[in-house]
């Protein structure tokens, strides 16, 4: 029950990832934030509980396979990189964030974390 519950979440992301291909990191990621605020229960549950390291596996993975399209190797700030490094380093940063931000009940909104993230994002990929 778990794993339809989990995957069907995951997917949704992918379906809201799919839908905001051509928005900007900042506006995708409001789409993203408010879908995890609307769904706060569950995805604080799965990232902030020690006994969900299944779930934030799942999600760690769907974040790097997100990502990595989104990856420039032939930018200056990333050669001499390893592209696997590149995107595993922005993946756990993304779902770190998203777990302090959950575990700390929200200090910033929805939008204010899709900003920062976006930025932070735009600045690194």
């Amino acid at each position: 029950m778990l794993d339809k519950l989990i995957a069907a979440h995951i997917n949704e992301l992918r379906r809201l990832c799919i839908e905001s291909a051509h928005l900007s990191f900042t506006e995708a990621e409001i789409v993203w934030f408010e879908y995890l605020e609307a769904n706060y229960l569950f995805f604080s549950t799965m990232l902030v509980s020690k006994g969900a390291p299944y779930f934030r596996t799942q999600f760690l993975e769907f974040m790097i396979d997100e990502l990595r399209e989104e990856v420039d190797m032939n930018e200056a700030r990333n050669r001499g990189l390893n592209e696997e490094v590149v995107v595993r380093y922005a993946a756990s940063a993304v779902v770190g964030i998203m777990e302090w931000w959950f575990l700390n009940d929200k200090p910033l909104s929805p939008v204010e974390m899709a900003e920062q993230i976006g930025m932070l994002l735009d600045r690194k990929l």
